[in-house]
């Protein structure tokens, strides 16, 4: 009796094991256990290729609780679109760095953080034949970006589907794609409230 007690218990302590085991396998898939959030996109992501039109331009990104702020925003591609081949290197030469800034609102499903993107009009200027020129180049609205929790990269897509020099709209403006299809993060910074949706 005393025998069969015990290979009752053992059996039973198998089976808690291996249930215990297959449970903690199927926890750790994807995330190490620990569920998606909006919080995971935000920090630095250094070094990021965007293409544009064919080139890569090298960009820094950082991600906070209420924007995605891209340092040395692209201008060259836009600039080289609007003027003539003459004027091309005076102008873009004479061009300042610009931080491009983007509020999003992320809502999480399964591993990806999905970044709805509201890309306000880039405004800057640049200097040709003595004088200085304003353009201000307008975005998409379906601007998006995703962010995998698994591999801990970003990968945005915007599109500049117009642009005015001096108030007047380029009619010759064809619609630009600026891509980075993924970049890796550098560091988190802040664990800030994120606006958006969990799931």
């Amino acid at each position: 009796m005393k025998t069969i007690n015990l290979y009752k218990s053992a059996t039973a302590v198998l089976l808690g094991l291996t249930t215990f085991a297959i449970t903690s396998c199927n926890e750790d898939d994807g995330n190490g256990g620990t569920p998606a959030s909006v919080y995971d996109v935000i920090g630095e992501y250094s070094d990021a290729v965007m293409a544009v039109n064919g080139n890569n331009d090298t960009v820094d990104i950082a991600v906070d609780n209420q924007k995605i702020s891209i340092e040395d925003f692209p201008l060259n591609e836009i600039v080289e679109s609007i003027v003539s081949e003459e004027e091309a290197d005076e102008a873009t030469s004479s061009l300042s760095d610009i931080t491009y800034n983007i509020n999003y609102t992320a809502e999480v499903v399964g591993k990806n953080v999905y970044m709805s993107l509201s890309a306000d009009t880039l405004s800057f200027e640049f200097e040709v034949g003595g004088q200085t020129k304003e353009v201000k180049v307008a975005f998409a609205s379906e601007a998006s970006a995703l962010y995998n929790t698994k591999s801990q990269s970003l990968s945005m897509s915007l599109k500049a589907e117009g642009v005015t020099l001096d108030g007047a709209e380029v009619e010759s403006f064809t619609p630009m794609d600026f891509i980075v299809n993924s970049v890796s993060k550098s560091k988190d910074d802040s664990e800030d409230e994120v606006p958006g949706k969990y799931f």
